[in-house]
């Protein structure tokens, strides 16, 4: 399992059949599957640049 949070912001889950889920900060996603959300990152906060993981 893995842990998917955005800090600051909250974000829905999209289901398969495109709904979207439960209004969150946080969820847990299986090891080797994908989750799509939705998600407006309009706050910019204090630091001077968002930090990501993941290749380049």
């Amino acid at each position: 399992m893995r842990l998917v949070l955005a800090r600051s912001h909250h974000f829905h889950e999209i289901g398969e059949d495109g709904s979207l889920g439960q209004y969150r900060d946080a969820t847990l996603v299986d090891a080797r599957r994908r989750c799509d959300i939705f998600c407006v990152f309009d706050n910019p906060g204090t630091a001077t640049r968002w930090r990501t993981r993941g290749p380049a």
